[in-house]
């Protein structure tokens, strides 16, 4: 089930060092960053999967070149990039349901990373997850259910999982 693996993401913890000499906390990381020193301008991050889900073969190819391309991970530009899914694809059926729900959790990748990120940034406030990041999950929440459309099970299970995960269910 696609909702399993991309949220499975959430289910790993890992030890993290904040921004607070000697504190630690564990936090949920799909992702292995380098985050210390803590980056201020660039992070690189050699996830070939974030920029082409598709499997490259064992071994690469003699002609392979990897390029590094920029990717702006911020609030405006996540949420931009998820109603840009939308606006592409219309209303949610059950033939595009496939195709959105795909984009929208490589969309997840992509907060995972500002959160984890934004998490050793702010320190630990007594949470998991950054301020920044639950703030925008909220916000990514909102805007999964309010174009549901028709689908089987996407988003439900997404935004169901979502709000748990980051807290958002009081």
């Amino acid at each position: 089930c696609a909702s399993t693996l991309a949220i499975s993401a959430f289910l790993r913890y890992d030890t993290i060092r904040t921004k607070k000499k000697g504190e630690s906390i564990k936090m949920s990381t799909h992702h292995t960053l380098d985050v210390h020193p803590i980056p201020e301008k660039v992070l690189f991050v050699n996830e070939t999967q974030l920029a082409d889900p598709t499997e490259l073969p064992p071994g690469s190819p003699s002609d392979n070149i990897r390029i590094y391309i920029p990717l702006d991970l911020n609030y405006d530009a996540i949420l931009r990039r998820l109603n840009d899914i939308y606006r592409r694809y219309g209303e949610l059926t059950e033939s595009n349901e496939f195709s959105i729900s795909s984009e929208v959790y490589n969309l997840i990748s992509q907060i995972e990373i500002y959160d984890q990120v934004w998490f050793v940034r702010e320190g630990n406030y007594g949470n998991k997850h950054s301020q920044k990041a639950t703030k925008l999950v909220k916000e990514v929440v909102k805007v999964l259910m309010e174009n549901e459309g028709s689908g089987e099970t996407f988003p439900y299970e997404l935004a169901d999982e979502l709000s748990e995960e980051y807290g958002l269910r009081k």
